[in-house]
């Protein structure tokens, strides 16, 4: 289980595979395109 962080709040929980598609964790880290 992994556990993303943004901001000091949770954004996202769950398996490798759901973290890398989570839109959430894109636009946090990644930024928009």
């Amino acid at each position: 289980m992994i556990t993303v962080l943004h901001q000091g709040s949770i954004i996202a929980e769950g398996d490798p595979e759901t973290i890398k598609n989570n839109e959430m964790v894109k636009k946090a880290y990644l930024g928009e395109k």
